[in-house]
């Protein structure tokens, strides 16, 4: 459980919020096709004859993805990540998806927890206030009291046919998409890969299991980055219901209201929390580098909604129905992006970027590095001004989308991954510029890869020692194998492992023997040179061992000396390695 002095004091009176709008919620209708295509040809109709302008269209598109609700809120989250494509008054407005969606009622919300817990709801709560403290597109949450030990939690319950909306709506999509994927105006929106990303987060998200499990998993993970993530109460969660440890804190999207409506009393509440944003933005960026570069395991959706504010400059992660991992090569590009964008070499950026697009057109290849490397430079120079309006301030990872919306230009479509890790960081892009308005990226970067190439070798050098106990253990196996041949041994393995264990146990014998010849030449060839003890022996020619030490110069005592102290070290040494071989095979947990 998270440590008292971490909990935050209320930003307002909980009298002063805002009110929550409530909705019945209704099946899915019979038609729901024809009910998508009159919103589609309502939307398109007030776009292409009201003359709207960016900003206009965007909140068109994001009233028509919320009031489609569910499955659609995801689409619009996905199209606002093509921002090679779309301008970013347009795909700023359907980032906000995710921050309104109205209620369902409580009788709901009592009915699947019941029949998802198999209990009742006095049995399981001692307190449960009925109105919700957050709604999304798939589910909404309550603040209620454990009645097993007195907890204050947060439960997380799917909205009424959510489900069969899904079912349904994706269904509609994956026609509508076969449709129109490969005509010539869609070809860029990579349609037919946003559905297989759509139906796999999906699919995870409308089942809290699956964000049961990730909150236990990152809970562990996201430690070592000092990131507090709720602890979820397993005997309590279900498909439909997740039940989690409640966080007193400030969303970052409520932080980022109060900055820009009630600025005096968010920094009163600053002080008296002792919060200090520069260090939050640093500390978050930095840790979502992390995350994604060393760990590849890091939180799909870090909008502003999920980014929660502690106390003592601390930060919380909520909402991890979405784990995100990248395929190497495309993480491994960007990441090389990014240092040499850090080093100001902004081809070099440009050539990173290209190598992870498909198709590129040979002909006009320098053509398109020249243009990107142009909107490269432009986008971080912007990114560097500091009298610039923090709605048009970014982070450097911005420019990465300047430089795919000139392959756009050029016909040729961005890498899908690539896109997932622009929207990954754009995501996270308000919460930084946010807390840290100043915030120099490319700095940022450079002592960010300083402390990742020590973590780097760290690793590498355990990953040495591991080696090097595998290699024991594999060597027990080995030799308990060859002791112990009343077992029938060749029913047990394979030929490939029974040639390996002959080898290896060839090998071993042709070792020692080599050891021993050495030890016995060298012993030779000392009493030949400082003793007359064996004068016979050493003045015949056609003696092998004589022969053999020929080739030792001669040394004084001392160099004798050192050489049998390296020789007993050795033998030491050696002695371990065979008496660890000896011992049974540690279990590996």
């Amino acid at each position: 459980m998270i440590k008292k002095k971490y909990n935050t004091t209320p930003l307002y009176p909980h009298s002063e919020r805002s009110p929550i709008e409530i909705r019945e919620a209704l099946p899915p209708p019979s038609f729901r096709i024809f009910q998508i295509i009159r919103l589609l040809v309502k939307t398109v109709f007030r776009i292409r004859f009201g003359r709207a302008s960016e900003q206009e269209k965007g909140i068109a598109w994001r009233v028509f993805f919320e009031s489609m609700a569910g499955m659609w809120v995801k689409v619009g989250q996905l199209v606002a990540m093509r921002t090679d494509l779309f301008g970013r008054d347009f795909t700023r407005e359907l980032t906000q998806l995710q921050y309104k969606a109205p209620c369902f009622p409580y009788a709901d919300v009592e009915q699947i927890i019941e029949s998802e817990l198999g209990n009742k709801m006095g049995l399981i709560f001692s307190e449960f206030n009925s109105t919700p403290i957050a709604a999304a597109s798939l589910a909404q949450v309550h603040r209620a009291t454990l009645a097993s030990n007195g907890k204050i939690v947060a439960v997380k319950v799917q909205r009424p046919y959510a489900e069969e909306f899904l079912k349904k709506d994706l269904r509609i999509i994956k026609v509508l998409f076969s449709i129109i994927a490969d005509l010539k105006s869609f070809k860029t929106l990579m349609l037919r890969d946003m559905y297989s990303e759509l139906e796999a987060t999906l699919t995870e998200e409308v089942d809290f299991r699956y964000e049961a499990i990730n909150l236990r998993q990152a809970k562990l993970s996201f430690k070592k980055y000092k990131i507090y993530v709720p602890t979820v109460y397993k005997t309590y969660s279900s498909k439909k219901v997740v039940v989690m440890e409640f966080i007193t804190g400030l969303t970052m999207s409520e932080y980022i209201a109060a900055k820009r409506e009630d600025p005096a009393n968010l920094n009163e509440w600053l002080k008296k929390n002792k919060i200090k944003p520069k260090r939050v933005g640093s500390t978050l960026l930095r840790n979502m580098w992390q995350q994604t570069f060393e760990d590849n395991y890091f939180h799909g959706d870090l909008q502003p909604g999920n980014i929660m504010l502690l106390a003592k400059s601390r930060i919380a992660l909520i909402d991890l129905g979405s784990i995100g991992s990248i395929d190497y090569e495309a993480l491994n590009y960007y990441r090389q992006q990014m240092t040499a964008i850090g080093q100001r070499d902004y081809s070099k950026a440009a050539e990173f970027a290209l190598l992870a697009s498909p198709n590129i057109p040979v002909e006009h290849l320098n053509a398109i590095k020249k243009s990107m490397m142009r909107g490269l430079k432009s986008s971080v120079q912007k990114s560097s001004l500091t009298d610039v309006d923090i709605d048009q301030k970014t982070t450097v990872h911005n420019a990465s989308s300047e430089m795919t919306k000139e392959l756009v230009n050029y016909g040729v479509s961005p890498n899908w991954s690539y896109l997932k890790l622009m929207r990954t960081f754009s995501t996270v892009d308000p919460s930084v510029v946010n807390l840290y308005p100043r915030i120099d990226v490319q700095k940022e970067w450079q002592k960010y890869r300083v402390k990742a190439d020590a973590r780097a070798l760290e690793n590498q050098i355990n990953s040495l020692k591991d080696a090097q106990a595998a290699i024991a253990d594999s060597m027990t196996l080995v030799t308990k194998w060859l002791r112990n041949e009343v077992i029938d041994f060749r029913s047990e393995v394979s030929r490939g492992v029974m040639v390996v264990a002959y080898i290896m146990n060839l090998f071993k014998w042709l070792l020692i023997a080599a050891i021993v010849l050495l030890i016995t030449t060298f012993v030779y060839a000392y009493l030949c040179q400082h003793t007359d003890m064996m004068s016979n022996w050493c003045n015949n020619p056609d003696n092998w061992l004589t022969k053999l030490s020929a080739h030792i110069p001669d040394m004084p005592r001392l160099v004798w000396l050192l050489i049998l102290a390296g020789a007993i070290l050795f033998a030491v040494n050696f002695v371990h390695f065979i008496r660890r071989l000896k011992k049974p095979v540690r279990n590996i947990k």
